[in-house]
């Protein structure tokens, strides 16, 4: 299996950097990604073969996934419509209404569906051009891998994020209706991980206040909350707001709980945070001035998740808050690529960004569940 990853990393770069193949390879471009979305049905096949799938999404499936067999319509409104994460569960509704899935075709198919919003966010970025480089990239990136194969809520609230951004961006400038139509989109993310909804009115106000608020307030704040992460005081300043958002805080906060995740995978992931941030703005200068600013809305959104991060990295499993950041970052990155000027090397850092995101992902010990297992 690790072959047929490097035989479609090889055919990605000789394509994209080496031979320049252009946009118009569309059916290259349709095999590549077939052979993208075959090998992760495959890994999902041999990881269940193992007995190596991930413990949420076993969760998921017999604790909600088919409890919501002959439901109606009407009862899963009544009982369901005014609880946490109500898109979930309408999901999961719909798909065992057409048909009541094995464990391991559960699996499938909500990976697939977690790859949907990969899609539509590689059509606002331009017009999937390069979907090869960008699915492959999510394919093996640990931090969505870990969203789209067992955290399957956050999964779907990090897709609905991904789009709100780009297509809130896009009508950024209009004056119609749809701008604030597609600004609000975002709100759909907590309907699917409550989670979702601190970064969802961190992304209003940045719309809102991007003449205002400059960049390097970003940069300030996001160090500040890096410094009191490390020195474990975001906890006294924090620790009664990180209840509002989980419903296992008590467990999350518990010291055992944080001993047997590892209490030192915070500083990796603090070092993640700013060397991903570190790269970011370094693309970010490299974007034509004529689209600086509403490049420079998505790093300060990226800034703004890791700090949200920083503040609530006490608790054990936090990184699940550190995905909303980690997961947008390829997706920053491709943005910040197609806005380039043509003079500059955008074929090597369209390369180079599906290969940072693999060895990233064999550079931790924790998160990867799709590309290690």
């Amino acid at each position: 299996m690790i072959i047929f990853l490097y035989f479609l990393l090889f055919v990605i770069v000789v394509k994209r950097s080496v031979l320049d193949i252009n946009s118009k390879s569309q059916i290259l471009d349709f095999i590549i990604v077939l052979f993208i979305m075959l090998y992760a049905a495959l890994k999902i096949y041999f990881n269940q073969a193992t007995s190596n799938w991930g413990t949420d999404q076993y969760t998921y499936y017999y604790h909600s996934f088919l409890p919501l067999r002959n439901i109606t319509w009407s009862e899963l409104i009544s009982n369901n419509v005014s609880q946490k994460e109500f898109g979930f569960k309408l999901i999961l509704w719909i798909i065992v209404n057409i048909k009541l899935l094995t464990f391991l075709q559960f699996q499938i198919v909500t990976f697939l569906l977690e790859l949907v919003p990969i899609f539509i966010a590689s059509h606002f970025i331009n017009h999937n051009k390069e979907m090869d480089v960008i699915l492959f990239t999510f394919i093996v990136y640990p931090f969505f891998a870990n969203g789209a194969t067992n955290v399957l809520r956050q999964g779907l609230a990090l897709g609905i994020l991904m789009i709100a951004y780009l297509w809130s961006i896009k009508n950024s400038e209009e004056r119609s209706i749809f701008k604030y139509f597609s600004i609000l989109f975002i709100l759909v993310a907590s309907f699917f991980h409550q989670t979702a909804l601190m970064l969802a009115i961190m992304w209003m106000l940045v719309i809102f206040t991007r003449k205002k608020v400059k960049l390097y307030y970003f940069w300030i704040i996001s160090i500040i909350l890096g410094l009191l992460d490390i020195t474990n005081l975001n906890q006294r300043l924090f620790g009664s707001i990180g209840s509002i958002f989980s419903d296992n805080y008590d467990l999350y906060i518990d010291s055992t709980a944080q001993a047997n995740y590892g209490t030192g995978s915070k500083y990796a992931f603090v070092f993640i945070s700013f060397l991903l941030a570190v790269i970011l703005n370094y693309l970010f200068k490299q974007v034509k001035y004529e689209e600086k600013e509403k490049a420079e809305l998505l790093l300060k959104q990226y800034l703004g998740s890791v700090s949200a991060f920083f503040a609530f990295s006490y608790i054990a499993f936090a990184d699940r808050i550190g995905m909303y950041a980690w997961t947008i970052a390829p997706i920053i990155a491709f943005y910040f690529i197609d806005k380039m000027d043509e003079s500059k090397p955008r074929r090597f850092f369209l390369v180079m960004v599906p290969i940072f995101c693999l060895l990233i992902g064999y550079g931790m010990s924790s998160g990867s569940y799709f590309v290690n297992r």
